[in-house]
């Protein structure tokens, strides 16, 4: 009897978590790009206030249906429990958009040129590839170090400006105050910049940080902002929200610049953009 009702038990278990695993595929999101301080309004619901950060805002799990979405801009920044209201004088656009399952949808509003573009794309599942695990990485790093000669007196020098090279290289990439002005081509952007565009980078490879070994299992979350150029490189990598732990801030900002995008685009032709996105330690 005990056994049986084991199995039933195990049996309504995974029931429940292939419903659970289910219904979370077919969730979506939706991705606001437009100026700062713009209210949101889907269904007549209040979703919120757009940020300089995000350069718009997102706005996850949302199921499939035929949504009407209401932008709003005012004069005066929006604060406090008024936030979701508006008055008459306010300019207002709005447009009809439909959701499928398990896509993003992008909607560009641009109150300027009085428009609003919607867009959408199946989310992808991105998965690293098999052979990624650190276990792989340190016995190959081993295997490395046993099959490598004996150090001559050339090759110390030559791995002594190696290595001096390469720690000038990573003295470029640490965390940037925000105070400080980082600006080196008049072209790029500030951080905090607004920069209208028509279509926003594209992550199309996101590096691994370096592994970092963690025996609290605590989550560690580093949001990370960075300047993408025309051709999808990373030119200027900051630390917008920290995890509170230099270890896990330095290896997010190291990995950064090695991601690739696809570059922004504005009237047709590539532009200098920033974005941010998250780097999780688990």
């Amino acid at each position: 009897m005990k056994v049986l009702q084991k199995i039933l038990f195990v049996s309504i278990s995974m029931v429940i978590f292939f419903f659970m695993y289910i219904n979370a595929r077919e969730l979506s999101r939706v991705e606001i790009i437009c100026e700062p301080n713009v209210k949101i309004y889907i269904n007549d619901e209040f979703k919120g206030i757009t940020t300089r950060g995000l350069n718009g805002m997102i706005i996850d799990n949302l199921r499939q249906g035929i949504y009407d979405i209401r932008a709003v801009r005012g004069k005066a920044s929006p604060r406090g429990k008024y936030a979701a209201n508006h008055r008459a004088t306010d300019e207002m656009l709005e447009k009809e958009f439909e959701i499928e399952n398990n896509t993003t949808t992008k909607i560009m509003i641009n109150f300027s040129e009085n428009r609003m573009e919607i867009s959408s794309k199946k989310i992808r599942e991105e998965r690293p590839p098999n052979d990624f695990n650190q276990n792989t990485i340190r016995h190959n790093s081993q295997n490395n170090r046993i099959k490598r000669k004996e150090p001559t007196n050339n090759d110390f020098n030559q791995n002594k400006i190696r290595r001096n090279s390469q720690e000038n290289r990573l003295k470029k990439k640490e965390p940037i105050n925000m105070d400080i002005n980082i600006n080196d081509n008049n072209d790029w952007p500030s951080p905090n910049e607004f920069v209208p565009v028509d279509i926003m980078p594209e992550m199309v490879y996101q590096a691994p940080p370096e592994y970092i070994p963690m025996n609290d299992g605590v989550t560690r979350t580093v949001w990370v902002k960075a300047l993408v150029d025309k051709k999808g490189m990373v030119k200027k990598a900051i630390i917008d929200k920290s995890s509170r732990v230099d270890a896990f801030d330095k290896a997010a900002l190291e990995a950064a610049y090695k991601n690739r995008f696809k570059p922004a685009i504005k009237d047709g032709k590539p532009v200098f953009v920033w974005v941010m996105y998250e780097v999780k330690f688990q």
